[in-house]
């Protein structure tokens, strides 16, 4: 049985492709600059180009959503809903320990958190996982990058 496209995802890929372009359209306006020197219509303008390619990408992956039917077959279980609950709670707390205990502290955070949502969790690859993320976030944000965030910082 040949599969064709949901007349959901089209639309929704066409609202995505019209939006992004508009936002990449305004944007032009101001100056974007470049990602050592941001100008103003940098965030929009990348935004809109993210938009666009997710539109693409959902087009495509859209070929393969099940029909109508098999999402009536589908239940919703608690290790679905456990998932995006711990990855909630990740983001939670990169943004509250970011403020207080800097960017190591928030990463390490988020990523132990988060990969408590999943079903094959191990504490082993979920603290190396997490020390990685935190390693290589570090070298590429604060060391090449150099944005102007706190690596280590104690302010409660």
């Amino acid at each position: 049985m040949q599969r064709l496209w949901h007349k959901k995802a089209l639309l929704s890929t066409l609202v995505m492709w019209l939006l992004g372009g508009v936002i990449m359209r305004i944007s032009l306006d101001y100056e974007v600059g470049s990602l050592r020197h941001m100008g103003p219509g940098f965030l929009p303008y990348y935004c809109g180009l993210m938009l666009v390619w997710l539109g693409v990408i959902y087009l495509l992956a859209s070929w393969f959503i099940p029909t109508e039917e098999d999402f009536r077959k589908m239940h919703l279980t608690w290790a679905r809903v456990r998932g995006w609950c711990f990855i909630f709670l990740g983001m939670v707390l990169f943004v509250v320990l970011g403020e207080r205990l800097g960017f190591a502290a928030a990463t390490f955070s988020l990523v132990l958190v988060s990969s408590f949502g999943s079903t094959e969790f191990r504490w082993l690859s979920a603290l190396l996982l997490a020390a990685g993320v935190t390693l290589l976030g570090a070298f590429i944000f604060v060391y090449l990058l150099e944005l102007q965030i706190p690596l280590f910082e104690l302010g409660f």
